[in-house]
């Protein structure tokens, strides 16, 4: 996404760009995905069934990590 302050200016000579990817873990992507398809419905079964858990049966909430990398850059 691409957010710029002033849309009315375009970007240009000397200006500064920063962008930030935010990535999770193929797990936790797993946990939110299967987090939003039982409370959807979207499971085909006929209650709510819980999400994935990394710490075994009967364990309630989750332990995430994330990663961020950021670049910078001044326009030429």
């Amino acid at each position: 996404m691409l957010v710029l302050d002033d849309e009315k200016d375009p970007l240009k000579k000397g200006d500064q760009l920063s962008v930030e990817l935010l990535s999770i873990t193929p797990f936790m992507y797993s946990y939110w995905y299967s987090l939003s398809e039982s409370a959807l419905g979207q499971s085909q079964s006929a209650s709510p069934a819980n999400p994935v858990n990394p710490f075994g049966a009967g364990a309630i909430g989750y332990f995430s990590t994330h990663m961020v990398s950021s670049r910078s850059l001044t326009l030429r």
